[in-house]
């Protein structure tokens, strides 16, 4: 990958060493170098790409001269350039289009020049004349910057004066200019340096070195991204300066492992976006696409790959979390204190599952595979508490400051710190979640329904899903329950989503309803609840989080591109801190964020109708690519013109989405034929319609944006079906004159003696069209007949085998070809003449006549080659019967000039099958002839 260029249409284009390449976000569209005047590039290697910002031409600089493709025909167009000895120049290293639109272009021998208002380049006199021209830049409005095998150098474009700036002698790769007015100038195998720009010259040039291998890498790009960092490509990877004010510099890692994985290295192109989308091309796998936007939730590791089970938090913001190593403690400063282990010499208790803090008493209670543990202040270890070889899913810390613990197998206990002793233990299945509302009603949600417990008097009461109640619980694998108010609570699901349980006390009348149905919110398995500031939910599920809202109903769905964890998150794990800022934790690490800081932008996608095919029997066409985009509605749309004879009609779209593009849905209708929407994802993005009625239609498409927020401007093309000539409006009114005057004869020549004559004349014009008939059958007949041997010819013989490959396309039935040649015919016309070979073909025909079945067509292919076209017939019976073709002729006795002959054949036979097309089967036929007669003739191939 040389070079990344995105074009007015929102398409990327893509400098390769196999051509250039267009990609929608879904599709490639390769063009390679071409024989074929205009369509393709002079040259497979591509070095370079510029966009013209007005015509919106692709100037393409390649390793075979210089190219452009036209906007507007969607043809390559070749320029020569010729230096100060008239030698043509061919390999292109650079191009720019400076802000008069004046088009400059750098080669191994020269920069040259194509002003605007000329046509045609001329090479510009510089003071060496062997200079490599690697890169340009502006400077101003009046100068250029070079980067040059020999330094950088400006070039005056008003006084066409050349001068040199800064490293000389050195092979410069790259140049860009900061917003702080900084120059930053790669090199090959020097590093990078940085200068400060002056009036008329550069000053504190500086070498940015590194021990890492940066300062002998070679730069391949330069860019100042949308946050004002400067990010450089080289050789060995990407290096990201954040402040271009200083120096210092880290290296690009892949968060989503750990940060362990570094980018690939061998970076060659940096190309950025608008909307602040960084995409980075590589010589040997390909580009990548990096998406800025996508720091909207953060994560932290304590160290890298670590797996997280569960956070607690401190009235300080404190927060503990529960990993397989143990426990740690992230100080509301970010310092990071553990891991507190258990004295058990068994891995397991350090397996921390769940987490409670005690404000109270600031104690930490701690549930493992093991049982209950707990620390407090000072503690250097887990101290191992009442409740032991029970392994603890849940913990909370009740009303009365008793310690309620959930567990895997053994139900739930109430634990009495104070008096270091379980107080009640209640058998319950697994739970999942505690919730104390009052002194007289606990909900505990389950893997068996959500479970109410009155601790005065120990009732339990259940509420399990009934089939036959619609109010009842709709799922009986309850993951989470929260308090909404002092009457209603939120219940969270395993694979139902989330419900609204209205229940005023513990004998209260429990009635369900779910909420946000018809998202796909409704469908996921519910981790955790919390609310924000603004009456909003955040919602943490198994691969994503969501924001809802109740008052609107508006449902946000956040995934792996905006920063979430990919495998979701733990149950009951959350944290909400003092300044709002929410903690889900999962095993791909710690994930928080301001609520207010989310936001979804609700920029709007580019449509563009991708590809158009129309079928007409055989016949797939496309559509012109200058129809890829519909401005808006006010613009003249697309329009499509089909015959009676179109069959289907197929349209393609993409929306330009290259962050996250498998994210985004669509939704199409074609006006006239259906008006409902029809919704897709991205991998169905194609409207198909067939045998459409004569009428004209309107197609709209419209997409939503990654994060779900629907264009309401549709994409729109007309579709016009044009009718079939006997229902056109002239031949209406040509049947309506026909009519009336058919009813004013009818009228006028009522009469027998008419009538008679008209039968008269309808039986004479009866007589002379069977005659007609006949004449034309005749000379069918003529046409398709071979005249010497009377079998079909080779025109017949097509027709024939045509209407079989017809009927195999359409119900598989297969038919085979047998191909004939009679041995060593040129001998019998050599010897005995010609007339006695036309003996000879004759009498061969007569015998391979008698031998056909009666569906079976003998025709005569060219000279003493005959072929068979055997219907339903598979390839091992083709065999036999060429075989049996093969033992008649050598039983029959050829009589020439009175002289007896033995004639053999050579035949080779295929069937249809495997192949798309006649001429491939009789191909094959062919070769196999031609084998056996190489094998000696006398033999039908192949052998059974």
């Amino acid at each position: 990958m040389y070079d990344i260029a995105l074009d007015k249409n929102g398409y990327i284009w893509l400098a390769t060493q196999s051509g250039i390449d267009k990609f929608d976000g879904y599709n490639f569209t390769n063009y390679g170098q071409s024989d074929v005047p205009g369509k393709g590039p002079s040259g497979s290697l591509i070095y370079n790409l510029e966009i013209h910002p007005i015509s919106g031409d692709i100037w393409i600089a390649t390793v075979n001269g210089l190219n452009v493709l036209r906007s507007e025909s969607q043809l390559f167009e070749s320029f020569e350039l010729y230096d100060h000895q008239g030698k043509s120049d061919k390999s292109i290293k650079i191009i720019f289009i400076d802000s008069d639109q004046n088009i400059y272009v750098g080669t191994d021998k020269g920069l040259y020049r194509q002003r605007a208002d000329e046509d045609g380049f001329k090479i510009v006199s510089m003071p060496n004349q062997a200079t490599v021209i690697i890169d340009v830049i502006s400077l101003n409005k009046d100068k250029l910057l070079v980067a040059t095998s020999n330094g950088v150098m400006s070039y005056n474009k008003k006084t066409e004066v050349w001068r040199d700036e800064i490293l000389p002698m050195l092979e410069v790769t790259a140049l860009e200019i900061d917003n702080q007015g900084y120059l930053w100038a790669g090199t090959k195998a020097q590093g990078l340096f940085r200068a400060k720009i002056g009036e008329d010259t550069f000053s504190a040039v500086t070498s940015v070195v590194s021990t890492v291998g940066f300062s002998d890498s070679i730069i391949n790009d330069i860019q100042q991204m949308n946050d004002d960092s400067i990010w450089v490509a080289t050789t060995r990877g990407i290096f990201i300066f954040p402040d271009p004010t200083d120096t210092s510099f880290v290296n690009l890692v892949n968060r989503a492992n750990g940060g362990e994985t570094k980018v690939e290295e061998h970076v060659s192109k940096l190309f950025k976006t608008d909307s602040g989308l960084i995409f980075f091309g590589t010589y040997s796998s390909g580009f990548n696409v990096l998406d800025l936007n996508s720091t909207m939730f953060s994560r932290f590791f304590l160290y890298p790959n670590q797996v997280s089970y569960f956070v607690a938090k401190e009235a300080d913001d404190s927060l503990w979390v529960a990993t397989k190593e143990g426990v740690y403690k992230v100080n509301a400063d970010n310092s990071v204190e553990g891991p507190w282990i258990g004295k058990s010499e068994k891995e397991s208790i350090n397996q921390v599952k769940t987490l409670a803090f005690q404000d109270k008493t600031n104690t930490l209670w701690i549930g493992s595979r093991l049982g209950l543990g707990k620390l407090v202040s000072g503690d250097t270890y887990i101290r191992d508490m009442g409740i032991k070889n029970a392994s603890v899913y849940s913990i909370t810390v009740g009303l009365d400051e008793n310690i309620w613990v959930g567990t895997w197998t053994e139900g739930l206990y109430v634990f009495d710190p104070v008096a270091n002793r379980i107080v009640k233990n209640f058998d319950l299945p697994m739970a999942t979640r505690i919730l104390p509302i009052s002194d007289d009603l606990v909900l505990v949600s389950t893997a068996n329904g959500l479970i109410l417990i009155n601790p005065q008097t120990d009732e339990i009461r259940k509420l399990n899903n009934d089939p036959e109640d619609k109010n009842s619980l709709v799922h009986d694998v309850v993951t989470w329950v929260s308090a909404r108010d002092e009457t209603s609570y939120y219940v969270g699901t395993q694979g139902h989503g989330l419900l609204l349980l209205e229940l005023s006390d513990f004998n209260g009348e429990a009635k369900f309803s779910r909420l946000f149905l018809n998202t796909i919110l409704s469908a996921s398995s519910i981790a955790a609840v919390v609310g924000d500031d603004n009456g909003n939910l955040w919602i943490a599920t198994e691969s994503k989080i969501f924001r809802a809202s109740l008052e609107s109903g508006r449902v946000d769905a956040f995934d792996d591109n905006d920063g979430v964890n990919t495998t979701g998150y733990y149950i009951g794990s959350y944290a909400k801190k003092n300044d709002g800022t929410i903690v889900f934790v999962g095993d791909q690490g710690v994930t928080y964020f301001s609520p207010e800081l989310v936001e979804k932008p609700d920029d709007l996608l580019g449509l563009h109708f991708t590809r158009i095919a129309i079928l007409n029997g055989n016949d797939s066409r496309g559509i012109n690519e200058k129809f890829n985009i519909v401005p808006n509605e006010e613009a003249a749309v697309t329009r499509i013109l089909l015959s009676p004879d179109d069959i289907l009609v197929s349209i393609e779209f993409a929306a330009i989405e290259f962050g996250s593009p498998e994210s985004i849905e669509y939704a199409y209708r074609l006006i006239g034929f259906d008006d409902r929407w029809q919704y897709v994802d991205s991998k169905n993005r194609t409207a198909t319609y067939t045998n459409l009625s004569p009428s004209t239609y309107i197609l709209e498409v419209k997409s939503t944006n990654r994060y779900g927020v629907w264009n309401d401007k549709p994409q729109r093309m007309t579709i016009q079906v044009l009718p079939p000539w006997w229902q056109t409006v002239w031949a209406t009114i040509t049947f309506g004159i026909l009519a009336i005057v058919l009813v004013f004869v009818i009228f006028r020549w009522r009469t027998y003696a008419l009538h008679k004559r008209s039968v008269t004349l309808y039986q004479n014009v009866q007589e002379k069209t069977i005659e007609l008939q006949m004449a034309n059958e005749k000379l069918t007949l003529l046409t398709t007949l071979d005249p010497l041997t009377q079998v079909y010819n080779r025109r017949g013989f097509t027709d024939a085998v045509g209407k079989a490959f017809s009927k195999y396309k359409r119900s598989n039935e297969l038919f085979s070809i047998i191909l004939i040649d009679i041995d060593f015919f040129k001998r019998i016309n050599d010897e005995y003449g010609h007339e006695a070979g036309d003996q000879v073909l004759i009498k061969f025909a007569n015998v391979l006549a008698q031998c056909m079945r009666d569906y079976d067509i003998l025709a005569r292919w060219g000279g003493e080659e005959f072929i068979v076209l055997l219907p339903n017939t598979e390839l091992k019976d083709a065999i036999n019967i060429a075989n049996k073709y093969r033992e008649r002729i050598r039983n029959e006795v050829f009589t020439v000039a009175d002289t007896s002959l033995q004639i053999s054949l050579t035949a080779g036979a295929a069937d249809i099958e495997g192949y798309t097309s006649v001429d491939q089967c009789i191909k094959r036929a062919d070769d196999l002839l031609y084998e056996g007669k190489n094998l000696g003739r006398d033999q039908v191939l192949p052998m059974l």
